[in-house]
């Protein structure tokens, strides 16, 4: 008796399709491939670092709401609700890609472009409030924060979707 290389359904030695599944049968056991293992080493890394990403956010976003968000710019405070959303969004997605789901990396596409969204309007609030404090440079350093932000979910995003951590996801 051998097992079907598909269903797993007992077949006799010498069956050559499975009367389940109509599943084609090698001749001889020895000719059953085990498939090789797959390694999701580097889709838990990325799970991880982005939890601790996503816990640093929101514990940093909570820490501006208790501070009642202090900056004095209009819509900055909704901006940081929005911010904490789009960081549960990611911790969430983060979760389902270690439980390999696929929804989970559609998840975290929808989140990484709204986090690159929050960004880039955030450095245009901050742009000018930047400025008086800083004297000049202040846009500066709000634009090169926001640029090394974007960069590291642009990479998240490409590191996410590459073909060997795409098809461990179902």
């Amino acid at each position: 008796m051998k097992p079907c290389t598909r269903c797993g359904t007992m077949l006799a030695d010498d069956a050559t399709y499975c009367t389940n599944c109509n599943t084609e049968q090698p001749k001889r056991f020895e000719e059953f491939e085990l498939p090789a293992p797959q390694n999701t080493t580097f889709l838990k890394v990325l799970c991880i670092l982005t939890i601790v990403g996503v816990v640093f956010t929101m514990i940093s976003t909570a820490v501006s709401l208790s501070m009642g968000a202090a900056l004095p710019i209009k819509g900055f405070e909704s901006l940081t609700y929005v911010n904490f959303g789009v960081a549960t969004c990611k911790l969430i997605a983060a979760i389902l890609m270690l439980r390999k789901k696929l929804s989970g990396l559609y998840l975290y596409t929808a989140a990484a472009v709204g986090n690159i969204a929050v960004q880039i309007y955030s450095a245009t609030l901050t742009a000018d409030y930047m400025n008086s404090i800083l004297g000049g440079n202040g846009s500066t350093i709000a634009i090169a924060g926001t640029a090394v932000t974007v960069v590291i979910a642009l990479a998240f995003l490409i590191l996410y979707w590459l073909p060997v951590n795409r098809k461990l996801l179902s």
